[in-house]
């Protein structure tokens, strides 16, 4: 018989604990407490509701969140489109810079 292993999915850790700033260095919001929020109200294409749900539960706190790589893509897509209507522009560009320098580091 030979021995089969499972290979373990690398898991990316997600700190949304920032503020989000406009243009003119002024916070708008924390950018954690605006995600919770965001999957709180809206249908993320590809994420069950109960991970959803489970993922604001801790960016309300403050707290990290980690994912594997095809929910880092869902999250990705989902917060960076024009199509999300629920952010605003700065909002999205932000959220742009933070997922390049993750990219970066992460070597995504």
């Amino acid at each position: 018989m030979v021995a089969k292993s499972k290979e373990i999915p690398q898991m990316i850790t997600l700190d949304f604990d920032f503020d989000i700033k406009n243009m003119r260095d002024v916070k708008l919001g924390n950018a954690g407490k605006t995600v919770a929020h965001c999957l709180e109200s809206v249908n993320v294409p590809g994420l069950n509701a109960e991970k959803a749900t489970d993922w604001a539960d801790h960016l309300y706190s403050g707290q990290e969140i980690s994912v594997d790589k095809s929910d880092y893509k869902i999250i990705k897509k989902w917060l960076t489109e024009e199509e999300n209507r629920a952010l605003q522009p700065i909002a999205r560009r932000r959220f742009i810079e933070f997922f390049e320098t993750i990219d970066k580091k992460s070597n995504l």
